[in-house]
């Protein structure tokens, strides 16, 4: 996804859906002006994170959220379309949609604002360690993510229509996933709720 929006357009579409026709287009949509468009979307993704769960991370989580998308809104009605590359804005809504994780997935906002001070450089912050992942497998995940996105923007199209080809990635993706994985979760994420 090229903006937070086009996220929002993709990722789970039918909680998105449900959202948009029971909430959104109820409270007036876009119909009722600029700023109160704006809070619709806030609104929308406040009861987003109520949504997923009660407690102040989720709130952060959809706060965050609304404040990308409506920073979006108001860059692109003042300035147009940004004539950035389309793989820049890709890293870009990676990067603030991967930060946005953090509080949906943490137990505290004690614990998401340590793990945000550890990317950025800070030392170790209560029960978070600075060693769960090391710089070879920052590195590796990094060069992945780019090889996707220059696989996606050159639209290549992988042949594995040979049983050769077809072992060596399906071979490539399993020891990746060996390498990268998390294999000490207890349970899949949305049984938690």
């Amino acid at each position: 996804a090229r903006s937070v929006e086009e996220f929002w357009k993709r990722w789970h579409i039918s909680l998105s859906t449900w959202f948009r026709d029971y909430l959104y287009i109820p409270l007036g949509g876009n119909r009722h002006g600029v700023l109160r468009r704006y809070v619709n979307l806030t609104i929308i993704f406040l009861v987003s994170g109520i949504w997923h769960g009660a407690g102040w991370n989720f709130m952060l989580w959809g706060s965050l959220h609304a404040a990308f998308v409506v920073v979006e809104l108001v860059y692109r009605s003042r300035f147009g379309k940004a004539m950035i590359p389309d793989f820049v804005k890709m890293i870009l809504t990676f990067f603030v949609v991967s930060i946005a994780w953090i509080f949906f997935r943490t137990p505290s906002t004690e614990q998401s604002f340590g793990i945000i001070q550890l990317l950025f450089g800070g030392t170790d912050f209560g029960v978070i360690s600075s060693s769960a992942m090391n710089s070879a497998e920052i590195i590796l995940s990094v060069l992945l993510i780019l090889v996707l996105l220059i696989i996606e923007k050159m639209d290549l199209r992988l042949r594995l229509n040979s049983t050769w080809s077809f072992a060596t990635m399906s071979s490539v993706v399993i020891f990746v996933i060996y390498l990268l994985g998390v294999f000490n979760q207890e349970q899949f994420i949305y049984f938690q709720f």
